[in-house]
């Protein structure tokens, strides 16, 4: 469970977040910790047994007691002096509806324009526009939960004559409907609208702006009002009125993150990596409950699987070596190049083939020496591909196995941090 750190006007470095800091929620003790110098919730004053009255006795570490939690709500307790407790009641910040990342529908009808309120009588996208257009149909539109907007369109966009294109074609978006500037939504529930703020911030097609389509970059707006007509949680309908009764819709639809995106480690109990033969028999070798803290270098590392299709091994200052990369002997010491996560990476989930493949030099789940077919023995055999079969998956866990050589298999039992 995330915790939002309430951290009030910084009269000191100390106090105002710039420290690193990390939490720990105990379910079975009901007890958050907050570990880093001068992390808090709630007054920075307060720590376990006393209030401080110096900047210089701030606590690396304080321990709340969680007298109660909903899914929105928490009640947090502390003791300082004596029987002196403080009591913290939060509320959890829910993003709005519309925050997230939404693009153009994919479809016949996903923009177009008419006479009318929900009229695209005059013009109106395609079924072949999804590819002949596919530079606007990648646009991002990104819903902050903080209320900020950004217009993400990568190298290029959709360009018109106006903005210096010589014919309607894909090219590098056009400043200031780049996304450059810093820009605000506000969304209005109950007025069904939704207001964009900033220079060329915009949903949908940059000429449109309220009552008009403007022709010049010069006549950017810095605020254009949209009309929501519809909104789910996926899709939304976004009208706006230009010129006379003349209206452009946008059908927008919401780009859900796959299941298996976030950060996912090897499960903390024995059997979470294994070896054996045949697929799902680890006969001839698995880790023990003990190894959990012998090999902690190993279980902390961090598969992380971006919702953009990214892919990172995060293994901070130590992962498991072994003596083909250098190390004298198994134990656990500094990430070893390629297998340290410096290479770009991607991954693809295929559903229906229930396969996992990660794509970069060095990128890997599990162990490193892992690969189809085959447990290298030299950094110099790291591959650029790994394909894993996915046996199980839930939305916490995920079992992946992968054939070595001959009838051998190795498998991974992993949980989502």
């Amino acid at each position: 469970m995330m915790v939002q750190m309430l951290l009030h006007t910084p009269t000191t470095k100390l106090h105002d977040g710039s420290n690193a800091a990390t939490y720990a929620y105990n379910e079975a003790a009901s007890t958050i910790t907050v570990s880093g110098l001068g992390a808090h919730i709630g007054l920075p004053k307060v720590i376990n047994g006393a209030e401080i009255d110096n900047v210089a006795n701030a606590a690396s570490s304080v321990v709340y007691i969680v007298s109660a939690l909903t899914d929105t709500t928490m009640t947090l307790d502390i003791q300082i002096a004596g029987t002196g407790h403080w009591r913290y009641n939060l509320v959890k910040i829910v993003p709005p509806a519309i925050a997230g990342d939404w693009k153009l529908a994919p479809e016949a009808g996903a923009l177009g324009v008419g006479d009318g309120l929900g009229n695209t009588g005059w013009w109106s996208s395609a079924a072949a526009d999804v590819d002949t257009r596919s530079c606007l149909f990648d646009d991002i539109f990104r819903f902050g939960a903080d209320g900020s907007f950004t217009n993400v369109m990568g190298d290029e966009t959709w360009l018109e004559p106006w903005q210096g294109a010589a014919a309607e074609s894909c090219g590098a978006p056009v400043a200031p409907h780049d996304g450059s500037n810093a820009a605000t939504y506000a969304y209005n529930e109950a007025g069904s609208t939704i207001t964009v703020s900033g220079l060329g911030a915009h949903i949908g097609l940059p000429k449109v702006i309220n009552g008009a389509e403007i022709d010049n970059v010069a006549n950017a707006a810095s605020s254009v009002v949209y009309i929501v007509s519809a909104l789910t949680d996926t899709t939304m309908t976004l009208d706006i009125q230009i010129a006379g009764t003349g209206h452009w819709r946008y059908n927008l639809v919401k780009i859900v993150p796959p299941a298996i995106a976030g950060d996912w480690k090897l499960a903390p109990e024995a059997g979470a990596l294994g070896v054996g033969d045949g697929l799902g028999n680890t006969g001839w070798w698995s880790s023990a409950a003990a190894d959990v803290d012998t090999r902690s270098c190993l279980f902390d590392d961090i598969f992380r699987f971006g919702a953009d299709g990214s892919f990172t091994n995060v293994m901070g200052d130590e992962t498991w070596l072994e003596p083909w990369q250098g190390a004298a002997a198994e134990s656990c010491g500094a990430p070893v190049a390629p297998h340290d996560g410096s290479n770009a990476a991607t991954y693809v989930h295929d559903e229906v083939a229930n396969t996992l493949t990660v794509d970069g030099l060095g990128a890997h789940i599990g162990l490193p020496k892992v690969v189809n077919g085959a447990e290298i023995d030299n950094t110099a055999n790291a591959v650029t591909s790994v394909i894993y079969t996915v046996s199980a998956m839930t939305d916490t866990t995920m079992t992946l196995d992968i054939q070595v050589a001959g009838t051998g298999h190795w498998r991974y039992k992993l949980v989502k941090d």
